[in-house]
């Protein structure tokens, strides 16, 4: 369990967050909605270039290739594609290896920040729904409506308002406008 007591978050000089409470629960998920992070994978600074995709999944998890080609296949990375060096991937490619070494690493709580950037609409589909259906925490960054949709968090916290609710579809048109 995630709980968040005192919060303050500030962009600058600019006090965005101030002192919100709240708490995700094992197997929730929330969102976090209107606001940019600084840090990210989305440098893929994780990724060895030099290696091929099944090499580099590969590491997480050793043991166990059978699984590891599924979730491969899961994000996309079917055949041949598994034998691509990391360093000839597109950056919507590089976005699903990097969340499939995530899933098969297997943490209780994943922390996404604007995972459906650099993905073109199949793939953020697909990411979506293998997200959606994952078992443990996530808190995800985002500020596309259609992946919010897909991993129906319980919660969402909305920015710069610093207002934190329950998730519900009727509240889609005001993410919209997030």
């Amino acid at each position: 369990m995630l709980q968040v007591n005192h919060i303050q978050l500030s962009y600058g000089a600019r006090l965005i967050l101030d002192d919100a409470p709240f708490t995700v629960a094992p197997g929730e998920k929330a969102a976090l909605i209107g606001v940019t992070l600084r840090y990210y994978a989305q440098e893929y600074e994780n990724l060895d270039y030099t290696k091929t995709v099944i090499n580099e999944a590969t590491e997480i998890l050793p043991e166990n290739a059978k699984r590891v080609r599924n979730v491969l296949g899961r994000f996309l990375f079917t055949g041949d594609q598994v034998f691509q060096k990391i360093g000839t991937l597109s950056g919507g490619e590089k976005t699903r290896l990097a969340l499939a070494k995530m899933v098969l690493d297997g943490p209780n709580l994943l922390v996404l920040d604007e995972p459906t950037t650099h993905l073109d609409a199949m793939s953020r589909t697909i990411i979506g729904e293998a997200l959606g259906h994952y078992n443990g925490t996530i808190i995800a960054v985002t500020h596309d409506l259609e992946f919010v949709q897909y991993i129906k968090p319980d919660t969402i916290l909305m920015m710069p308002e610093g207002r934190v609710q329950l998730y519900d579809p009727k509240y889609d048109d005001l993410l919209q406008r997030a």
